[in-house]
């Protein structure tokens, strides 16, 4: 503004401290004002870099993300496509943090595993069916203020073959932790309830025979029993329900009812077992959507992660303290107890219920994002209302900060190169084939309800 005020470039220069070189380049054109760091300009322009973008975060969000060699090359490919560059030119990772700087709302991140069947059944309708159908069960009943008549259960399996913590080593060393090895697996059914109260665990462990010496070291309330695989099974979960559980719910009848929460893995859902829940008054058993655990059960969301991270840290301390004898299942209750009391805490609890929308209700809980994978498998004509095209992505990014003009002539060829590298994930037009089981009966349904009952008795015989 100086400048153009009719001051001397010099003068201004100097006063404002800025090199006289570099504001003359400004003042005649010879780099762009909007520049704001030195050297070469990008060999992408503002357009062609928002579609790249934009396709990783797209790839990212459904679950088939690039790393950072993959970007490098796909970015190599693309400059080559686009005849910016000749064939044979690859781009280095000092391009890629470039480009990281220029799309701050990129970042390099380990990725969470997620198994395909669960990222093909968390679908939006399902995830709407299911808070559709708890909303009802929980207003008939008058649940929605009543946490305290809100539980939830889920298994988790414990191996003595632990991953370590972290340690502090020597700087020029490689560092190695002593583990015990391959071992049966024990499995804790644990479980918490709305207002913030774990459930005491309840231990299976790999035998034939059911030993008081498992259980030394146990907490308050805690038990247990054994099956040939250190699993759970339909025997051992009416075992649970029945001697466990129901002795520590609360007083009920016909108005006032106990819902309990679980995922619908078959040893869960027998005719027995339903008949047992409604003859005590245990009025709902509600099954989770298959597969949709990582997403809606509270356990898993919430209780069970820090409950691992403890369990590794506490066998790697047991093994020091026992002058490294190994990890036998007559160790495994004091330890599991041990961490289990302090993972499963009332805030860890709380937390998880109102995570997963269940206290306080909230069926907004899981975001676009959280169930994106699913897109990848959706039927074409579902998924094209719900994807959004690389097209559309960047010309929502040019309506930001980044001020370009897309247009469609001169970004066709960018589009094109980069839904074509997406490949079918993008077209969405691999759709699961629909199976007739017992979990597509119950899946995110109340099983004590009449009408889900009487389909359950009819898929069972």
């Amino acid at each position: 503004m100086c400048v153009k005020d009719g001051l001397p470039v010099e003068r201004v220069a100097k006063f404002l401290s800025i090199p006289i070189t570099t504001l003359k380049d400004r003042v005649h054109g010879r780099v762009n004002i909007d520049t704001v760091k030195s050297g070469p300009s990008p060999l992408f322009s503002a357009e062609q870099e928002a579609y790249l973008s934009q396709h990783l975060i797209t790839m990212a969000e459904i679950g088939y993300g690039y790393s950072r060699q993959e970007a490098i090359n796909l970015a190599s490919d693309y400059v080559v496509h686009l005849k910016i560059k000749n064939p044979g030119h690859r781009f280095s990772l000092s391009w890629l943090y470039g480009f990281l700087d220029r799309w701050p709302d990129l970042r390099v991140k380990k990725p969470r595993a997620l198994e395909i069947a669960r990222a093909k059944s968390a679908t939006r309708p399902v995830i709407e069916r299911y808070f559709q159908e708890l909303d009802r069960i929980l207003t008939k009943f008058h649940l929605k203020d009543k946490p305290a008549r809100l539980y939830n259960l889920d298994e988790k399996g414990l191996s003595t073959d632990h991953k370590p913590p972290k340690i502090i080593t020597g700087k020029h060393y490689k560092t190695q932790a002593v583990t015990c090895g391959k071992s049966k697996t024990v499995t804790v059914i644990g479980g918490g309830i709305g207002v913030g109260i774990q459930i005491p665990p309840f231990l299976i462990f790999p035998g034939m025979r059911m030993l008081p010496a498992l259980l030394e070291g146990s907490s308050p309330g805690a038990s247990g029993t054994v099956s040939k695989s250190g699993w759970s099974n339909t025997d051992v979960f009416c075992e649970y329900m029945k001697n466990h559980l129901e002795p520590l719910l609360p007083a009920r009848d016909a108005d006032n009812p106990v819902l309990v929460l679980y995922d619908g893995h078959k040893r869960h859902v027998s005719l027995g077992l339903i008949d047992w829940a409604k003859e005590n008054h245990i009025n709902i058993l509600f099954v989770l959507p298959a597969h949709c655990s990582h997403l809606l059960q509270p356990m898993d969301v919430s209780c069970y992660g820090p409950f691992e991270n403890a369990w590794n840290s506490a066998c790697h301390q047991h093994l020091r303290a026992s002058g490294g004898n190994v990890i036998t299942r007559y160790d495994v209750c004091k330890i599991a107890c041990k961490v289990y009391a302090s993972t499963l805490s009332v805030g860890n609890i709380q937390s998880a219920f109102k995570r997963c929308g269940i206290f306080p209700f909230d069926a907004t809980v899981v975001f676009d994002s959280l169930i994106a994978p699913s897109l990848s498998f959706a039927p074409a004509d579902l998924a094209e209302k719900s994807a959004p095209s690389v097209v559309d992505c960047a010309s929502n990014v040019a309506d930001g900060n980044n001020q370009f003009v897309v247009e469609s002539s001169s970004s066709d060829a960018a589009v094109k190169f980069l839904e074509k590298r997406g490949g079918e994930l993008l077209k969405n037009v691999c759709a699961a084939k629909a199976r007739k089981t017992l979990s597509k009966v119950v899946s995110g349904k109340p099983i004590t309800e009449d009408d889900v009952f009487d389909k359950v008795k009819e898929r069972v015989q």
